[in-house]
């Protein structure tokens, strides 16, 4: 049975656009994450802030580290300018996802 106004296709579609934008986000933590452990060699965040400050200003280590954290948590949080895929996820999602996904 499908419902009518091809429901399941838009929730379909909602869905995969949500587990993609989710799965490059997660990518982009876990590659700022390991740079800031690859850094530091600790995963306290005391320790990481020592070894970072202890580096050079404009160290592009650290740049890259910064901005594939930066963008990971963006998308998660769902802040500009990464917020576009939001209102067609939750648009397309039934009211019980929405209301978890948005939680």
């Amino acid at each position: 049975m499908r419902p009518h106004h091809g429901g399941w296709v838009r929730s379909t579609g909602a869905g995969v656009m949500y587990l993609v934008l989710v799965a490059v986000s997660s990518g982009f933590l876990a590659v700022g994450f390991s740079l800031m452990y690859g850094i530091s060699g600790a995963t306290k965040l005391r320790d990481i802030a020592i070894s970072i400050a202890a580096r050079d200003a404009w160290d592009p280590v650290v740049f890259l580290m910064m901005a594939t954290t930066s963008v990971g948590l963006l998308f998660k949080i769902s802040a500009v300018p990464f917020h576009m895929w939001a209102p067609d996820a939750y648009e397309g999602a039934p009211t019980t996802i929405m209301a978890y996904l948005s939680v």
